[in-house]
């Protein structure tokens, strides 16, 4: 478990210190989880 956790920090220090990075709350439904990578590739001028 201290693995993950490890890894887990990892990955969010490099989206503090990346823009380019975005999380996404995989808690949310399928439909939200949707929604949020949409928002946020139209944010970052991908789509």
């Amino acid at each position: 478990m201290s693995f993950h956790k490890k890894v887990y920090e990892g990955y969010k220090e490099l989206a503090r210190t990346h823009a380019r990075i975005v999380t996404i709350d995989g808690r949310q439904t399928p439909d939200e989880v949707f929604a949020d990578v949409l928002k946020a590739l139209k944010e970052k001028n991908c789509l």
